[in-house]
Formats: structure tokens, C-alpha cells, sequence
């Protein structure tokens, strides 16, 4: 393994001298602004946690309504409005969504607030009766958001930013099913057919 990673390192020479910058940096705006929110609020109460819990869903139930075509159809046919969530027993009026739901109408499931540009394909590892279920993420937004998760656990752990870390995982569209990033100090090892 050390000499599969000494000889990814020669492929990254300028990502060396990149390293110098601090890691928070380096993941962008939405990492560290991510970061930061998930540090201060492991702090909250279990009040404030449930009252942005609400806050956070009924503005996610709202943003489907109005931007995303297969919500709004589906609410309206069952007379369901943003306002008619007001509390936590409330999202119960909200109908079930299927996985087959979602595979028989892709695009309908596209915010209309997002640009194609904008977008990345991404896929769940398929537990559910091994087949996974492709989505759209924003791209480098939704990556560094979960990037600030992930760091945010390890941290609590007592992994550092530094810390040479091996990440297994399933990847749409991968060319490399063995990468290394010199600035992250992680090796990557995909699995392309999740």
C-alpha cells in the first residue's frame, strides 16, 4: 500500500504546495460555513435542536411545493399546503413517497431552482433489494456539506485534519477505482458498480 501511495504522490506534485493552505480553506465557503453551524450547535438543547428540526422541514416542504413539479402535483391532489405544516404530527398529512415512485419519475423530482448545469448524478449503495436509486445533488455545494459532516464526526473522535484516512465508497461515473488526494492525506478506493 506505501508504494501505491508514494507513487500517487508524484502524479500531484502542485497539490503539495496547495497543502500549505489550511484544510477548512481549501473545501470552500459551504465547508466551513457547514463547520462551523454543526460545532456550535452540537451545543444547543433538545428544545432548540427540535424547533430548527421544524423550522428546517417545514422551509424544505415549502421549497418542494413550490419548485419541484412532482410535490406540487402530489399535494395538490391531496389538498395539502405548505401552511398546513405547522408542527411535527403534521407532516403525517404529507403522502408516502415511494423508491419506485421516484425511479418511474426522475425528473419530475428536479427542483426547477437548479440549472442542469448546476447538478451531479449520485447514487445510494443499493441496500434496498441491491439496487441502488440515482439522484441529483448540487455539485461541490452537497459534497463539501457532507465533507463538513463527515470531518465534524471524525473530529469528535479524535481524528485530525491531517490524519492519513483510507475512504470506501461507491461512485457514478469513476474512471479510478484508486485515487489519492495529497491535500486530504486520503486514499479513495471506489466501487463503480454501486
Amino acid at each position: 500500500m506505501n508504494a501505491l501511495v508514494k507513487k500517487m504522490n508524484y502524479k500531484y506534485p502542485v497539490l503539495w504546495l496547495l497543502g500549505l493552505i489550511p484544510f477548512q480553506y481549501r473545501n470552500g465557503k459551504e465547508f466551513r460555513r457547514t463547520y462551523k453551524f454543526l460545532m456550535e450547535s452540537q451545543w444547543w438543547s433538545f428544545e432548540q435542536h427540535k424547533e430548527y428540526q421544524l423550522r428546517q422541514l417545514r422551509k424544505l416542504v415549502k421549497h418542494a411545493y413550490d419548485t419541484v413539479p412532482f410535490y406540487k402535483n402530489l399535494y395538490d391532489e391531496h389538498g395539502i399546503k405548505p401552511e398546513h405544516i405547522q408542527n411535527f404530527s403534521d407532516f403525517q398529512k404529507l403522502p408516502v413517497v415511494t423508491r419506485d415512485l421516484i425511479k418511474d419519475n426522475p425528473k419530475q423530482f428536479l427542483s426547477r431552482s437548479y440549472s442542469d448545469k448546476m447538478l451531479e448524478p449520485a447514487k445510494t449503495s443499493g441496500t434496498t433489494l441491491g439496487q441502488g436509486l440515482e439522484f441529483w445533488m448540487e455539485k461541490r455545494r452537497s459534497e463539501n456539506r457532507e465533507k463538513a459532516f463527515v470531518w465534524r464526526m471524525w473530529r469528535n473522535y479524535g481524528h485530525a485534519w491531517s490524519d492519513k484516512t483510507v475512504v470506501i465508497k461507491g461512485h457514478i461515473g469513476i474512471t479510478e477505482l484508486i485515487t489519492y488526494n495529497p491535500l486530504a492525506n486520503v486514499l479513495s478506493i471506489f466501487n463503480p458498480a454501486v
